[in-house]
């Protein structure tokens, strides 16, 4: 079984259209991917009990809650093609990057695809 491990990763987002543009006004995304510790701090299990009696069964469900944000900052280390439309200046700090109105769609697919990224098999193997 081979076990990808890298450390580092670039993402090219779908987030409006963004994958469909020329490679050279893409925007990119720069990250590592998570440890197991980041894993347990970003997300956490939370139990959802239906049913009021503390003596009879209650149904219990689990919810899962991602910290979006956190990991965004714990593992993007740059963003490369985002720019300014004002200032026409590059946005490259991810943490700059969340302040932007809207931004979050971009923020929300790039964290899912960390999360996913490292346990896809990789078809060469």
């Amino acid at each position: 079984m081979f076990l990808k491990i890298s450390r580092e990763d670039t993402y090219v987002p779908r987030w409006r259209g963004n994958d469909k543009l020329k490679e050279d006004e893409q925007i990119k995304i720069a990250f590592h991917y998570m440890t197991a510790d980041q894993e347990e701090r970003y997300t956490k299990f939370k139990p959802i009990y239906r049913g009021t009696a503390i003596d009879k069964l209650q149904e219990v469900e689990m919810s899962i809650e991602t910290h979006a944000n956190d990991i965004w900052d714990g593992c993007v280390t740059k963003v490369t093609g985002l720019f300014d439309d004002e200032t026409k200046k590059e946005i490259t700090n991810p943490v700059e990057v969340r302040k932007i109105p809207g931004i979050y769609g971009l923020i929300t697919e790039v964290v899912a695809f960390i999360k996913r990224g490292i346990e896809e098999i990789d078809e060469k193997n």
